[in-house]
């Protein structure tokens, strides 16, 4: 795991994956909960995963399964957080630890709960619904990226400037 964690921090690390084994890349993943009730506060349920990415929080069949309300209300309750979602066919590649590079034909989404400026999860029962307001929602394609510490999109000039080569 040591050894892992060194490549992934130093080097680049590949998740890539329709289930559990992409989403337990991050400290905190999402191990249940269905879409349609996903926006109500408990619906999804959240354990630790094997922490190879921290502050962020991966889910899979994002796009095919409509799983985006599951990521929003992981991020109602972590807003220092980014959520990930994998749709089919996508993957990401990130370098040195923080530079994210989408690949495959399918489509990632990047919600970014930094600048969340009100949610009503801590004022509501269980079963009830969240309100957001200010969640920042990005998409990457093949050779697009994002930076997990800036918080910044990358265009594929982006990429090269970093010299992360597209393959």
């Amino acid at each position: 795991m040591e050894e892992i964690k060194r490549r992934y921090r130093e080097e680049y690390c590949i998740i890539a994956g329709t289930s559990a084994g992409a989403a337990a890349m991050s400290k905190t993943m999402i191990f249940g909960g269905d879409s349609s009730e996903a926006l109500q506060k408990g619906a999804v349920n959240i354990g630790e995963g094997i922490g190879l990415i921290d502050n962020v929080i991966i889910d899979t069949h994002f796009v095919e399964r409509g799983r985006f309300s599951r990521l929003m209300q992981v991020l109602s309750i972590n807003p220092a957080n980014l959520g990930l979602g994998l749709g089919e066919d996508a993957g990401i590649i990130i370098e040195k630890g923080h530079i994210v590079r989408a690949i495959g034909t399918g489509l990632v989404v990047i919600l970014d709960g930094q600048n969340l400026k009100y949610s009503n999860v801590a004022e509501i029962r269980y079963d009830e619904a969240i309100a957001m307001e200010n969640l920042i929602i990005h998409t990457i394609v093949d050779g697009h990226g994002f930076d997990l510490s800036t918080r910044k999109y990358l265009r594929p000039g982006d990429l090269l400037e970093l010299s992360v080569p597209k393959n």
